[in-house]
């Protein structure tokens, strides 16, 4: 009897440490997973955007927009607005006064002069542009040359023979730098051209006849 008593003690003694040690084990997991929970953040899903906008305000820093005062190698010509780093500006455009700092009133006067600048190309071209149509409204120029009974001419037609045509016929004087002329031998109609204007080229005919 007393050994029953004492084996029924025993087992429910190793009971009672099983059931702490299991107890002692759930503990260490919550104290475990609480940890990590704390330890993780929200994902980098949230780390994504917000790394962009410091990368892109950190770029809009490090620029800043200078004029040239002066050409400067492998960046722009005089006059021309730029993005440098400050150092750049700082530590040679400026000491060199190769560039200035491009503040508002100074940006909107460099506009306003290129704005003029386009109009008064606009209006060159635009006359370039009248003057070709000129020139062609006429049809025919005449130059005269020498000939043979065979209709071959003396010398050739030159370009300072075609302007003296179109001074003569419209009292325009065209630099006879501008004027193209094919080879001509013989009398007879022609088509050269005359340059106006680096985007204006009139054609215009020639007629090459008998004279003096």
């Amino acid at each position: 009897m007393a050994s029953s008593v004492a084996r029924a003690g025993t087992a429910s003694g190793l009971c009672l440490r099983q059931v702490e040690g299991l107890s002692t084990q759930a503990r260490q997991y919550e104290r475990h997973s609480a940890v990590h929970a704390f330890a993780a953040p929200a994902g980098p899903v949230s780390r994504g955007p917000r790394t962009a906008v410091i990368t892109a305000n950190k770029k809009a820093v490090k620029r800043r927009q200078v004029i040239l005062t002066a050409d400067v190698e492998h960046l722009g010509k005089e006059g021309e607005m730029h993005f440098v780093k400050p150092g750049y500006f700082r530590n040679y455009l400026y000491p060199y006064q190769m560039a200035k700092i491009a503040t508002p009133d100074i940006i909107a006067a460099i506009e306003a002069e290129k704005a003029a600048e386009e109009e008064e190309k606009r209006k060159v071209r635009d006359a370039a542009f009248q003057v070709a149509q000129s020139l062609q409204l006429v049809g025919m120029f005449v130059v005269q040359k020498k000939a043979g009974d065979n209709k071959q001419i003396f010398g050739g037609v030159s370009a300072a023979d075609v302007a003296e045509a179109i001074r003569k016929q419209t009292l325009r004087d065209i630099p006879k730098g501008d004027i193209a002329v094919p080879e001509i031998k013989a009398l007879g109609v022609y088509s050269t051209t005359v340059k106006l204007h680096p985007e204006v080229t009139a054609t215009i005919k020639i007629n090459v006849v008998p004279g003096k």
